[in-house]
């Protein structure tokens, strides 16, 4: 079965950035730094992208997985990080 999915820009790059440092901790605000640069429009500016992102990828072999108070890891499910 086939699993299509639409990212919007900003859930794009999350996603790579995320995918690009896979099982590591990737912190908050160095995510915010990459999507936004120095513009990050608010403290929490992320938390609709990470959660429409966890929806979409639910059902897929992926798992974002957040270090409260730090910032977020991308794993294989299955995997311990």
């Amino acid at each position: 079965m086939k699993i299509r999915w639409s990212f919007g820009t900003i859930e794009f790059k999350i996603l790579k950035y995320l995918a690009d440092h896979q099982g590591l901790l990737v912190l908050r605000e160095e995510l915010q730094h990459f999507v936004w640069g120095e513009d990050t429009p608010s403290d929490r500016a992320l938390d609709p992208h990470i959660n429409a992102l966890r929806k979409k990828l639910k059902k897929s072999e992926v798992d974002l997985r957040t270090i409260y108070g730090q910032g977020y890891i991308f794993v294989y499910k299955g995997l311990h990080a």
